[in-house]
């Protein structure tokens, strides 16, 4: 059962409470859908409305839901252009759990050019971060956030990966539920399979 099943099986008993259950039915099935107001924005604003819903009943409702189907890094596939994904959220969410990391500048380095490298690491490691969103592709459907444990399959595709200007590439991938980050240094991303240097 879907997560947006489940939930609708719970509000369509609690529709029940309501005087004319049949009635209310009629207008749901009529109801225009515009994201975020829908059929349950709906049904639970009705149900809090008209006091057959409390508070508390609301709150444990969307509690359950949302520690049962909620995915911290929704938000991420949201994100619309990958400059503002890797430019701000990736190096944001990286010196958020790695603070040593200081954002690459001719400051730090004099040598330093836009596009070399990320990050700078003391006492002059130069760090690269490449990153993507797993995302499923079919011929059947759009592209769709995946969790980490779906058999769909995916492909992420970390480019522009020029080893010569880092010592260190920190590779991110977002899932909806999690983040995994794996780090080699250049000598190992040149080796890799796949891998080509005459990257643009």
């Amino acid at each position: 059962m879907t997560p947006t099943n489940e939930l609708w099986q719970k509000l369509d008993a609690l529709i029940e409470r309501m005087d004319d259950p049949a009635a209310f039915r009629v207008v749901l099935d009529t109801l225009a859908n515009v994201c975020p107001f829908n059929r349950y924005e709906y049904t639970i604003a009705n149900l809090l409305g008209h006091g057959k819903m409390s508070l508390s009943e609301y709150e444990e409702l969307r509690r359950e839901y949302v520690a049962t189907y909620g995915y911290p890094y929704r938000e991420v596939f949201e994100i619309r252009g990958p400059r503002t994904f890797g430019d701000q959220w990736v190096a944001a969410h990286l010196m958020s759990i790695a603070p040593s990391l200081k954002r690459a500048s001719k400051k730090l380095d004099s040598n330093y050019g836009n596009q070399n490298y990320d990050f700078w690491l003391d006492p002059g490691l130069k760090i690269e971060v490449k990153a993507g969103r797993a995302v499923g592709k079919s011929a059947h459907r759009d592209s769709e956030p995946l969790i980490s444990l779906s058999d769909q399959h995916f492909d992420i595709n970390f480019q522009q990966i020029k080893v010569r200007l880092a010592d260190v590439f920190v590779l991110v991938a977002v899932w909806l539920d999690v983040v995994r980050y794996w780090v080699f240094n250049s000598a190992e991303i040149a080796r890799f399979k796949g891998f080509s240097s005459a990257q643009h």
